[in-house]
């Protein structure tokens, strides 16, 4: 997902799941092989699948998130775009009644105080 859908280089995915280039190269080359099947991959009209999957969906969103607050160079202390887009895939995730779980609350709770903490943080206090 990381890599597919939000553009991150294999680089990036590494650092992010604290892996080697080369393991998620096999990774992302083992998911295409997956995706290009013609099987029904996105079908999650069955509760068990939908609730399944949610986690993974979760933690590319938290990844999305922290990649954006913590991934940037050093003279970028926050990449805005992934911060916003992560906060705008969770609202909408929080929308959906079966992904709209205590775990996603408390995803969109953690990257919403980030962000504060970060404005913050950047906001120079006038005494």
């Amino acid at each position: 997902m990381l890599n597919i859908l939000c553009g991150f280089s294999v680089g990036e995915v590494a650092g992010a799941f604290v892996s080697t280039h080369s393991a998620i190269e096999k990774r992302i080359s083992r998911a295409k092989r997956v995706l290009s099947s013609p099987k029904k991959l996105f079908d999650v009209s069955a509760s068990t699948e939908f609730s399944s999957r949610l986690p993974a969906v979760q933690r590319a969103l938290y990844l999305l998130f922290n990649e954006g607050y913590h991934g940037g160079p050093l003279e970028i202390a926050v990449r805005i775009d992934p911060c916003r887009e992560a906060i705008r895939l969770t609202t909408i995730l929080l929308n959906h009644p079966s992904a709209a779980t205590s775990a996603s609350y408390a995803l969109a709770a953690l990257m919403h105080s980030m962000r504060r903490a970060c404005r913050r943080a950047r906001t120079p206090r006038v005494t």
